[in-house]
């Protein structure tokens, strides 16, 4: 029977063709369908390079990391996969809402449920409206950051990444982010997210892992959601 939700095991990660630095020294980790988890760690700890490689966008040296009993470069994962890095490079004379409507497209979402789907997402994080229809090249941070979030869940993908998904929002977009993030819960989603900030991702995770010199130093199970709610 195949595993649901994702599963690494003995990963490894080294960089440097001369001299080697070892990133991941043999990760195992396992995220379950409707579970969101946190990663922190400093700076160099291996958070960017260990969900690079979860994505595929890294090949791992040893190890293997599978979502839902397939492998992660599987074509049928990727389609079932959102990501949000803390910086997108995005194009600067498009608007907001035809990124959002171009990738809803891409991602397979069905012609009659496009522009619906990204009304509504715009919507949800209150990108509705004129603020949608800018070129992304006039828009702060904060709007960057959440048409980011739009373009990642237009879909409603099964897998989904967030690294550092609330950099550079004000307090009301970290609100509307902790909110969205407990929906993709709700429906069932995989949810792993990369933050620096331990009190914030404890709010809303279920378990939180801590990375240090490459290996999963702790797993701490998060107290703090029944004191801290999302509103």
């Amino acid at each position: 029977m195949a595993h649901e939700g994702i599963r690494v095991r003995g990963v490894r990660k080294t960089y440097g063709r001369f001299t080697r630095h070892s990133v991941l020294r043999g990760i195992d980790l396992d995220l379950a369908r409707g579970e969101v988890v946190g990663l922190i760690g400093a700076n160099g700890a291996g958070k960017t390079t260990l969900m690079s490689c979860l994505l595929g966008f890294l090949r791992v040296d040893e190890g293997t990391i599978e979502l839902d009993g397939l492998r992660n470069d599987d074509l049928r994962i990727r389609a079932r996969t959102g990501f949000v890095p803390e910086r997108m490079n995005l194009g600067r004379n498009i608007t907001g809402r035809q990124l959002v409507r171009y990738m809803a497209r891409l991602a397979g979402v069905p012609r009659t449920q496009v522009e619906a789907r990204v009304e509504a997402m715009l919507a949800r994080l209150e990108m509705a409206g004129a603020a949608a229809g800018r070129r992304l090249g006039e828009y702060s941070r904060g709007m960057l950051q959440r048409i980011a979030l739009c373009q990642a869940l237009i879909h409603e993908p099964d897998f989904i990444f967030l690294d550092e998904p609330a950099s550079g929002l004000d307090p009301n977009g970290v609100l509307l982010v902790r909110d969205l993030i407990t929906a993709q819960r709700q429906r069932g989603a995989a949810v792993l997210l990369n933050s620096h900030q331990l009190s914030e991702i404890e709010k809303i995770c279920d378990r939180v892992l801590f990375l240090r010199d490459g290996v999963i130093a702790r797993v701490r199970s998060s107290l703090l959601k029944a004191t801290y709610p999302c509103r």
